[in-house]
């Protein structure tokens, strides 16, 4: 009833405070009047099932300045993989439909896959399977913005 509304309401003002804190745009050149001009925006496939960590990721990634696509499972990522160039790939391990190490493997036989950063909260085996079938960085969930910020800038060599 009433108090489930109040929390919810109560998370979401904590969560909106803190995305509208100010996040430094990534790709941005002056122009010769010294204005932020946005450079051509890096496109990224963000897979994680829980939509309201999607979600978050999405608008911190936007302001960052990466045109981002989502996928809630592994079929649409399999699919968006296929059919789709992306930059870079942030995946989730644990997904409905299709295990994301299954995503990593199919994908990887039909295509050149893009950099991908893999999140999972899983042990030292399934992070090993996932560097073996083409992930380049592998982050242990939870990890903060600022840690998953790092490692897209390092796999993206900027």
């Amino acid at each position: 009833g009433e108090p489930g509304l109040f929390h919810r309401a109560a998370s979401m003002r904590t969560l909106s405070s803190r995305l509208a804190e100010p996040i430094q745009p990534r790709n941005q050149r002056l122009d010769p009047g010294g204005q932020a001009q946005p450079r051509s925006r890096t496109r990224l496939l963000l897979v994680e099932d829980d939509e309201p960590l999607r979600f978050a990721l999405k608008v911190r990634l936007n302001h960052r300045g990466f045109n981002v696509t989502e996928a809630g499972d592994g079929v649409v990522a399999r699919c968006s993989l296929l059919c789709c160039q992306y930059d870079v790939v942030i995946l989730d391990l644990d997904l409905p439909k299709s295990h994301g190490l299954d995503v990593l493997a199919e994908v990887g036989a039909k295509k050149e896959l893009p950099p991908v950063l893999v999140l999972t909260g899983g042990g030292e085996h399934e992070r090993g399977l996932a560097e073996t079938l083409g992930a380049r960085r592998v982050l242990r969930k939870p990890c903060s913005f600022e840690e998953l910020s790092a490692a897209l800038d390092e796999l993206l060599g900027s």
